[in-house]
């Protein structure tokens, strides 16, 4: 019982040492102080350490496997020798003293293999768990210095583009203007549509009823 306790101690206390030398590793890379290729040659002996223990924790697993079967079995046994201990008792076939020192050791016996069993299952639960490898995503640069000033991109405005506001307010186009000429033109007609009758028009019209008056007036003094 001892020997697979001693021997998961060690395959347990290694994995973790070498898991925070993978993850100092990858520290190292991330940060920029070292290279990709000195990361690479760390790396492989890193993982093949890993490897080897990955191997010994499942020669391990498969021993304690075996083991539990026989604490199972010990422990159903101990429980079938309390049981006829029990009818023995009662049916008078053991007296009282035998009855308390055997049921005694089986009963101690039947707790110590449950124990067991119960450490062995958890250590073989510890030992399924396997490490999830750590990728490095990114890659940062050691800061270096420069002396030119940084400058922060100008804000793009949040409107509208042109191209957006062209089509939803498409620009008029001016209307032709109309020569003055033209305007001139329509001007003086509408002048002469509306021009008053000046006596000039009708010059013979006047001339007659001049002579009719006269004619009139002659007539009246020959009646007189």
């Amino acid at each position: 019982m001892i020997s697979w306790k001693n021997s998961f101690k060690k395959i347990s206390e290694e994995y973790a040492l070498t898991l925070k030398k993978k993850e100092a590793l990858e520290q190292l890379l991330k940060t920029g102080r070292i290279s990709q290729s000195t990361y690479d040659d760390f790396s492989k002996e890193i993982d093949a350490t890993l490897e080897a223990l990955e191997n010994q924790k499942k020669a391990l697993m498969e021993k304690m496997k075996a083991k539990v079967n026989e604490l199972e079995t010990q422990i159903k046994t101990l429980e079938v020798f309390l049981v006829n201990l029990e009818i023995q008792r009662v049916t008078g076939e053991v007296d009282e003293t035998a009855y308390e020192n055997q049921a005694k050791s089986l009963t101690a016996g039947i707790e110590a293999a449950k124990q067991e069993l119960s450490s062995m299952l958890n250590a073989m639960d510890e030992l399924s768990l396997k490490a999830e490898p750590v990728e490095v995503k990114e890659v940062l640069k050691p800061f270096e210095s420069s002396s030119v000033a940084y400058e922060e991109p100008a804000e793009e405005p949040k409107g509208e583009t042109e191209e957006e506001s062209a089509e939803q307010f498409p620009s008029v186009e001016p209307e032709p203007t109309v020569e003055s000429s033209t305007v001139e033109e329509a001007e003086s007609e509408e002048k002469v549509e509306f021009e008053p009758l000046e006596s000039e028009v009708f010059p013979a019209a006047e001339e007659d009823t001049e002579s009719e008056l006269e004619t009139t007036k002659e007539e009246e003094e020959v009646l007189l």
